[in-house]
């Protein structure tokens, strides 16, 4: 028997406002970046690279703090590259190979959506990718995704799991890469004290 609670599941865009057309706060202060697909680094970053705002308005998306970029092409959506814009302070443009996602505080937690998103809502648009050379998926089939809503404080829960098992994901990653650095450099050394 399944105890498992079944919590309700709605679009996105009943959740998040998709592409809004404008920022929704004042942004008289302050430096705007300008986001393109490769500025988003592996944990959600974007990132120090990201370039000032590009004067024009045309073919960009506006983002600010707090707002999610969902990758639009499908090499940035193999690769799960989801960009969380900082909390404090950051807004800007983004090219349109993003989908810039606004949440609402009051129905879904930013971190909450974006692991999910990660996690599964990726895999879901992969299949539904279209094109040749570029492929691209739909603004319709990524405002049709499906999330799981349970309350708010379980949401922040499974949040804060995620972010600690990233942590350790990054650190083990990090930790890894020195090992094989160092036998690496053992292997050298041995090698040149055998006269190899």
């Amino acid at each position: 028997m399944n105890t498992r609670p079944a919590y309700p599941f709605k679009t996105l865009h009943e959740i998040a406002a998709i592409n809004p057309p404008r920022p929704a706060v004042d942004q008289s202060t302050g430096a705007a970046l300008y986001v393109s697909v490769n500025a988003v680094q592996a944990n959600g970053e974007i990132a120090a690279s990201a370039s000032p705002a590009k004067r024009s308005a045309r073919g960009v998306r506006y983002f600010e703090a707090g707002d999610l970029l969902l990758p639009m092409i499908g090499s940035a959506l193999r690769r799960q590259c989801i960009g969380r814009v900082p909390t404090q302070g950051a807004f800007g443009s983004c090219s349109p190979e993003w989908c810039v996602v606004r949440v609402d505080a009051k129905q879904v937690n930013s971190v909450y959506l974006y692991h999910w998103l990660r996690q599964r809502s990726c895999g879901e648009l992969i299949p539904l990718l279209q094109g040749t050379a570029q492929q691209r998926v739909a603004a319709t089939d990524v405002a049709n995704l499906q999330i799981a809503l349970p309350p708010l404080e379980v949401q922040a829960q499974c949040a804060k799991v995620m972010e600690l098992a990233t942590r350790h994901k990054l650190v083990a990653g990090r930790l890894l890469q020195n090992a094989s650095e160092t036998v690496d450099a053992l292997f050298v050394r041995w090698a040149t004290r055998c006269g190899l």
